[in-house]
């Protein structure tokens, strides 16, 4: 008879979470003449629209760049020169993508906007991320670049100009790499920086590009956060495990909403075989080189606080009559996982 359907489906979604996410989306915000049709989705350069600016035209190029591949897409919201940005953020809401972006976002008092909206977005599921110039917003979900000068061969860009080539290079970078010096082959130069002084950024959560002597490359893959919790460790503070936490949490709720909820009946023995699901899709994970290792279980605590809640007295049962008792419509999953870094520190002792 074989593994039940779901999870068959839980397990191939966690051995295909890097195949089906190496390329992330872009949400870009740019000031224009808003086309007929709005936003537009583009997946490659000859599909920017002929009616878009010349300079728009460049930050969409930017995006689309990528890394080790391209971006999946970029959606441009356009939105006239004195627009407010309040529509664009309301059509981000409400469709998947994983990074915002806007080029002129300092330039128009905006940053501060963008950040407060994507750290509320949390609340409503949505993990969105933000490449933001010089914005220390404490933040796992927001980027913060900062070097202020990168030189192309068609000009000078500024932070906030440059993001959406930080954008695209994080969108484009898969789930079991990290963005850590990744090169940028059209960057000539860059604000020079000491040793010193680049320790000094990355530890306080800003991401930037130097020049190495040979080539432009990008820093640490840092995003913003600085304040740790009881439930925020140092991979917080980095880009690839806040990606991979990202991806993992998304995969799961929508494998439960699309093949769970609603469409069993609340049972010990249909929960087990959820809980059976979710231990299958991290030994998807651990087979894809995402996780070293996990525990999967049903969260006691949290049965016994929804009990309470619905007037069940427990006091006389054990655990295993708890986790049992069948009632209500939740089912209280409990995992702690350890997500793989990538290799970033190289320490080379050679004898002679």
């Amino acid at each position: 008879m074989g593994m039940s359907n779901i999870t068959v489906t839980f397990r191939t979604a966690g051995e295909t979470l890097t195949e089906r996410n190496s390329r992330g989306s872009i949400f870009m915000i740019l000031r224009g003449a808003v086309p007929a049709s709005n936003p537009v989705t583009i997946t490659e350069e000859g599909e920017i629209p002929s009616s878009v600016s010349k300079e728009n035209s460049r930050y969409i190029k930017m995006a689309l760049k990528g890394a080790k591949t391209a971006p999946k897409k970029v959606t441009v919201y356009f939105v006239g020169l004195e627009a407010e940005i309040t529509d664009a953020l309301a059509f981000a809401a409400v469709h998947y993508f994983d990074f915002i972006v806007m080029p002129t976002a300092k330039s128009d008092g905006l940053v501060d906007t963008i950040k407060d909206w994507v750290i509320a977005q949390k609340a409503f599921g949505n993990m969105i991320r933000a490449v933001l110039p010089d914005c220390a917003a404490d933040s796992q979900y927001i980027i913060n670049f900062v070097t202020e000068a990168i030189v192309t061969a068609d000009g000078t860009l500024t932070a906030e100009q440059f993001c959406p080539r930080i954008a695209g290079i994080i969108a484009g970078t898969e789930l079991s790499h990290s963005v850590t010096h990744t090169a940028i082959p059209e960057a000539t130069d860059c604000t020079r920086l000491s040793t010193t002084e680049m320790d000094t950024l990355v530890n306080a959560g800003k991401m930037f590009v130097f020049f190495d002597g040979e080539k432009v490359k990008l820093s640490r893959g840092v995003n913003s956060l600085q304040t740790l919790t009881a439930e925020q460790n140092e991979q917080f503070k980095k880009i690839k495990p806040v990606e991979t936490m990202v991806k993992i949490r998304q995969d799961l709720m929508r494998l439960s909403e699309d093949g769970y909820i609603g469409k069993f009946a609340n049972t010990y023995s249909n929960r087990c075989i959820l809980l059976a699901a979710f231990g299958d899709y991290f030994d998807g994970c651990v087979t894809d080189g995402l996780i070293s290792s996990f525990e999967v279980g049903f969260n006691v605590l949290a049965i016994k606080n929804a009990m309470k809640k619905a007037g069940i007295d427990y006091s006389d049962m054990s655990d295993e009559q708890i986790v049992a008792y069948d009632f209500g419509t939740g089912v209280y999953i409990g995992a702690k996982i350890r997500i793989l870094d990538a290799i970033e520190d190289i320490d080379i002792v050679i004898e002679i």
